[in-house]
C-alpha cells in the first residue's frame, strides 16, 4: 500500500520578520561614560582539588581556577590605553593574574552577554608595579580604546 503524500504546512510567520525577544532597543549604545567590568582573580588549583578529579582526567585538567572576583565601574578616560588600564586595575585590586570581563549587546534573554576582554598579569617588583596585558585581541573592537596612541 502506497503512502499518501500530504501538503507541507505553511508557517504562520511567512512574509514578516520574527521577533525572538521582546526587548526595548538600547539607544545609548556606544555613548557610555562608565564601563561595567568584572575582574576575576586566577590562581593555581590546590593539590586536594587536583586529586578530586578522576585519575584518567587529571593529565587533561587545566590547573588554573578562579579565586575571587570584583565588579568595578571604570570611567573610559581611565582605561583608554594599555598603561592606564594596568594602573586602574593595580589601584583598585592590586597584584595578581586577572581576567577582565565586559558585557556585549548580545540577543539573549537578559539582553547582555559576558565575555573576556583581556587577561592582565600584574606583579610588584622593587617597590613598583609591572604589568602585562595578554590575550587582548578583543580590545581592538572598542573605539574608545587606544584612541590616544
Amino acid at each position: 500500500m502506497a503512502k499518501k503524500s500530504m501538503k507541507r504546512k505553511k508557517r504562520n510567520y511567512s512574509g514578516r520578520t520574527i521577533r525572538y525577544y521582546n526587548l526595548a532597543p538600547n539607544l545609548d549604545r556606544g555613548h557610555k561614560e562608565y564601563l561595567k567590568l568584572y575582574l576575576f582573580k586566577k590562581g593555581k588549583m590546590s593539590r586536594a582539588g587536583y586529586l578530586n578529579w578522576n585519575k584518567r582526567m587529571r593529565p587533561r585538567v587545566y590547573k588554573e581556577v578562579t579565586i575571587d572576583w570584583i565588579r568595578v565601574d571604570a570611567p573610559l578616560e581611565e582605561i583608554n590605553t594599555k598603561q592606564k588600564l594596568l594602573e586602574f586595575i593595580y589601584n583598585n585590586v592590586g597584584t595578581g593574574t586577572f581576567v577582565v570581563n565586559g558585557f556585549g549587546n548580545a540577543k539573549t534573554v537578559t539582553g547582555v552577554k559576558p565575555y573576556p576582554m583581556c587577561k592582565v598579569v600584574i606583579r610588584e617588583m622593587r617597590g613598583r608595579f609591572h604589568g602585562v596585558i595578554i590575550k587582548d585581541w578583543r580590545l581592538h573592537r572598542y573605539k574608545w580604546f587606544m584612541q590616544d596612541v
